[in-house]
């Protein structure tokens, strides 16, 4: 599927950088919910955690990058069974998947070039 051919909810999603943004928005939300930023905190960061990860899954998407996109589609499931209570193991893998992304060249966004 091409950009022209992608839904209109896919279109401008197709961005390497912008998939990146949002693994790393979701590693410090997920950090400052695991410090207390979470339920009955002042500031609740559980929904711009829950933001991100589904940003980037549909980035993922529109990428074509099934392997992030079922990864990130299991986290959000889990988290959302847990209260999007981040643990250590979650942090960890949006990090691999953030650092992984730095080698991955299908970037198809208009913006960058």
């Amino acid at each position: 599927m091409t950009v022209a051919e992608a839904p209109p909810e896919a279109a401008g999603k197709d961005c390497l950088p912008c998939l990146r943004k949002h693994l790393a928005q979701a590693i410090s939300y997920a950090k400052e919910i695991a410090n207390g930023h979470g339920q009955g905190a002042t500031l609740d960061h559980r929904p711009d955690l829950e933001g991100e990860i589904g940003n980037a899954e549909q980035h993922a998407a529109a990428l074509g990058i099934d392997g992030y996109r079922r990864s990130l589609r299991d986290l959000r499931h889990n988290l959302d069974a847990r209260a999007w209570q981040p643990g250590d193991d979650d942090i960890a893998l949006l990090r691999r998947m953030w650092q992984s992304a730095m080698g991955l060249s299908n970037c198809n966004c208009r913006g960058q070039k």
